[in-house]
């Protein structure tokens, strides 16, 4: 009677068994089908980024190879660019784990995006490299203003890390013109800029190349008088500069000059009386 009753059981439950077991593999089956979704959705995404990350890294290195200070370092600049690119991958697909959605947002939001399009890439490097950089690329160019010779390797060093602003002006665009005020002491790293002057009585035309500077009475004006806060009386510009080509340049402001002179007023007057009187 029992064994009947269980033949009976097995009969009715066969149905149920066999709709379970369909369940379960059109889930698995749509499990497959997702998984091989995202995977393809991965791979497009990686697509996209391996293309922006050969054209960013394209556009970094074509700006450290126009730098010949940077030879020296050239290796180590181009070990971080592909650590900065690393974490950057790495944070991709970690989103991409959770949404592809979010790996996608951070590809068109990415702070090295930007690197595609730029003329320097130098804002985008981690502030470790960017300092490294701006020892190699910017000391030899404060050691060669005279009036700063005389201070020590880390004071320039100092000078280069904190002081400096970089700036970029456009082809035809004018950088100050004569009779204007000076406020920046200004370091050409790339292009061309003509300079003249416009005085019926003298004449006179020449150009700033790569290496180049400009501003030095902004220097000795700001020297001369340390301790003077107010920037509303600066020396004029005595030439018109403008530029031929694109160009990149650093600054030393009057008013970061300002803030440096408060720092070191005593040593830097001095300096400036022995530099005067030589």
């Amino acid at each position: 009677m029992y064994m009947q009753w269980k033949g009976q059981r097995q009969l009715q439950e066969a149905p149920l068994r066999q709709f379970e077991e369909a369940r379960r593999e059109q889930r698995n089956l749509v499990e497959a089908q997702q998984r091989l979704k995202k995977t393809k959705q991965l791979e497009e995404v990686m697509k996209i980024w391996n293309s922006d990350k050969k054209a960013r890294k394209q556009k970094v290195l074509e700006w450290i190879y126009r730098q010949p200070r940077l030879e020296e370092i050239r290796e180590t600049i181009i070990d971080q660019v592909d650590i900065m690119f690393t974490e950057e991958e790495n944070r991709i697909k970690s989103a991409a784990e959770e949404s592809i959605f979010a790996a996608k947002s951070i590809i068109s939001r990415s702070e090295y995006k930007v690197i595609v399009d730029a003329e320097n890439s130098f804002p985008h490097f981690p502030l470790f490299t960017r300092r490294m950089i701006q020892r190699f690329l910017y000391l030899p160019l404060l050691q060669k203003v005279p009036l700063l010779q005389s201070k020590s390797e880390f004071m320039l060093k100092w000078i280069s890390r904190d002081y400096l602003k970089q700036v970029y002006y456009n082809e035809n665009s004018y950088i100050v013109r004569e009779g204007e005020p000076l406020d920046a002491l200004l370091f050409v790293t790339r292009g061309i800029v003509w300079t003249y002057t416009t005085g019926p009585d003298h004449r006179q035309t020449g150009c700033l190349k790569t290496d180049d500077f400009y501003g030095v009475e902004l220097l000795e004006w700001v020297f001369k008088s340390p301790y003077v806060s107010d920037l509303s009386n600066l020396p004029f510009s005595t030439r018109t500069l403008r530029c031929h080509t694109k160009v990149e340049a650093f600054a030393l402001t009057a008013g970061n000059m300002e803030q440096l002179l408060t720092i070191n007023a005593t040593k830097i007057q001095a300096a400036f009386r022995r530099w005067h009187h030589a």
